[in-house]
């Protein structure tokens, strides 16, 4: 048993961020506009020409701006999460390294290999528009061509596999990763001209469209909700993937000149002006043809072919190469950044981390795994690549949620920041003395300093302490374990809601009970949550209305998670699943925190492993360590 608590400990451990966190041998050359302008080309270019038109087609139908809206609320949610940890921690790698700071080392893992995954299909999925508009332009010459030479003229039949194989898409992606490999600077330039050129397309594109609107469209066939609405939330849950793009403004802010002002500036005006052009240009799309004769594959310029405009077609068909392609730019770019930030903490092999000294690029990381989003773009479906790009990218999102609210109310992390990396004053204990914490804390409330914030942050306000079984020896963790036990009830009951909705519309006792209960349980776990002090410590941009908002956040990612199918969950297990076996068999053995002499556990954990040192009157910190292993650490 003590044994599977050490691993248990190890695996939760958590990173210390450097004493100057604005240090790194990447290049800061990056300013708010260029940080905007790489939002809104990896939103406008994959969700606008990518999506709208298969979920429009075959999801959501005229509704899909509904689909639209909803996600751009989940992703709004998320997006402020994410604005103020980028402001927190400026250092490659996003939620990865977010996760690693306030959740523990195995977590963070799981969410930095679910990162990389987003990348990597996102690409191959940009990718594969960019191959369907410009082979559209060029009358369908070049797949055709590919088609009749290399397949004898039979496309390939397969539920995921493309029909077949897409030369163009994979050799859009080796040159993004050349132009990627040449640096931040150069290459942020070159997309922030293709960026401005997408947004004047999309201007044009819905006041052209107004030109031929015809409400019918709306009310023909099955309707506005021509799925239901239970296809205008399916819808949600793909067109989510729209809105990745911010993300790559939190993971490139090591790269930022001011990352405490542009990340959450950026971030802000990135997705304002994205989820617009996505509502504006899907309303214009379904008002100027039936959803029923939309092309998935180039939707826009097949859609002014369809009425009459065919110089307009080439118009739109330009621009949206254009658009993609700064799209598929927006995926490859925080590739290798993302794989730096997992290599340099040890949890994946080194050489990701090598940085080349010109270009201050880790090329060895986009060049591999660019290879691998030329092969999924070479050879499998669009669909498939979508919905399975969706599922990595929710989880992701959620973690960062959750860790807005642990860290708001752990005494340990609240006050990490740039200006103070490492976190409030450490907590220090005799574990002797932790037996009787409890009734301290239950009995000498009176004795705490009410202006000084980080005493009260983690414990229970005074309206509640009546709640003793609340009361926990190290402040904060109350708050994880409800919050923990909120999201499972929260999850169980919107699952068991989805795939049993038919016994839920015919008002089975059984089914309702099931729901309501579990419902119940997770509205009363996450309750607990406010009842305590949380942070007030002052930062540049700070999420407002915390825990709801973000807890918001994670009810609506778990919602749309569900949506999603049965078997882009089985594909997701398996990828979880080969990152388990390269974390156990390299990063639990190899991280940078298994070669410190520190453990950072928390006190709990520690509790539970070293309390048979406690007699000896050794002294723990929040960090699992004693004084005189913290003494050795820096004599080393």
């Amino acid at each position: 048993m003590s044994g599977f608590r050490h691993i248990l400990s190890k695996v939760n451990r958590k990173k210390l961020l450097e004493e100057n966190v604005l240090e790194t041998p990447l290049e800061r050359c990056l300013t708010t506009l260029d940080l905007t302008l790489l939002g809104i080309g990896s939103m406008v270019g994959s969700g606008l020409f990518v999506l709208t038109g298969e979920v429009a087609r075959n999801t959501a139908g005229p509704s899909v701006s509904v689909s639209y809206f909803i996600a751009g609320i989940a992703a709004l949610l998320a997006a402020i999460c994410y604005a103020e940890f980028g402001t927190r921690i400026p250092k490659a790698g996003s939620a990865y390294i977010f996760a690693y700071v306030t959740v523990g080392e195995i977590w963070a893992f799981l969410v930095g290999w679910n990162i990389l995954l987003e990348y990597v299909v996102g690409a191959a999925a940009t990718a594969k528009a960019f191959s369907g508009y410009f082979d559209d332009l060029t009358g369908n010459y070049i797949n055709s061509f590919i088609i009749d030479t290399l397949l004898g003229g039979e496309e390939w039949s397969s539920d995921v596999f493309s029909d077949f194989p897409d030369i163009l898409a994979a050799l859009l992606i080796l040159i993004l990763v050349i132009l990627v490999a040449s640096g931040a600077a150069l290459s942020t330039k070159l997309n922030s001209i293709c960026v401005v050129i997408s947004l004047g397309l999309v201007i044009f594109m819905f006041i052209a469209s107004m030109f031929y609107a015809d409400v019918s469209n709306w009310s023909a066939g099955d309707g506005y909700l021509a799925y239901g609405f239970g296809g205008t939330l399916s819808g949600a849950a793909t067109c989510f993937y729209a809105y990745l793009g911010f993300e790559v403004i939190a993971v490139t802010g090591e790269e930022a000149k001011t990352p405490a002002k542009s990340i959450p500036l950026a971030t802000i005006y990135a997705f304002i002006v994205s989820a617009s052009a996505y509502i504006l240009a899907s309303i214009g799309l379904t008002l100027m043809i039936p959803y029923t004769d939309i092309d998935p594959t180039s939707a826009f310029s097949a859609a002014f072919e369809y009425v009459g405009l065919d110089w307009a077609k080439y118009i739109v068909g330009i621009g949206a190469v254009l658009a993609i392609l700064t799209s598929a730019f927006g995926n490859i770019f925080p590739l290798p950044r993302s794989l730096y930030a997992i290599s340099s903490d040890g949890l994946i092999f080194k050489v990701f981390a090598r940085v080349n000294p010109r270009t201050k690029v880790p090329i060895f990381g986009v060049v591999l795994f660019g290879l691998f989003a030329a092969v999924l773009a070479l050879v499998f479906d669009l669909d498939a690549l979508v919905e399975f790009l969706s599922i990595g990218t929710l989880c992701g999102f959620s973690f960062v949620a959750a860790s807005v609210i642990i860290v708001r109310y752990s005494p340990e992390l609240c006050n990490i920041s740039i200006k103070n990396p490492r976190g409030c004053k450490r907590l220090s204990y005799n574990m002797s003395d932790v037996s009787n914490h409890l009734e301290e804390v239950r009995n000498n409330w009176q004795d705490i300093d009410v202006d000084n914030k980080e005493a009260l942050t983690g414990r229970l306000k005074e309206p509640f302490r009546c709640f003793d079984f609340l009361e926990n020896p190290v402040p904060g963790d109350t708050v994880l374990y409800s919050l923990i036990i909120s999201v499972l009830c929260q999850f169980t009951a919107i699952v068991f809601a989805v795939y049993a909705e038919e016994s839920l519309a015919e008002r089975k006792w059984w089914a309702i009970l099931f729901v309501i209960m579990f419902g119940t349980l997770a509205l009363l776990a996450f309750l607990v949550i406010p009842m305590h002090h949380q942070s007030e410590v002052e930062l540049d941009f700070k999420v407002p209305f915390v825990p709801y908002l973000p807890a918001g956040s994670i009810l609506l990612n778990l919602f749309l998670m569900a949506e999603l199918d049965s078997y882009t969950w089985l594909r997701f297990i398996i990828w979880i699943i080969v990152g388990l076996l390269i974390y156990v068999c390299y990063g639990y053995k190899n991280s940078n925190a298994n070669q410190d002499a520190i453990a950072f556990v928390p006190l709990s954990d520690t509790h539970l492993l070293d309390v048979e040192n406690s007699h000896s009157g050794g002294v723990s910190t929040y960090g699992g360590t004693t004084e005189k292993q913290e003494q050795a650490a820096a004599d080393d």
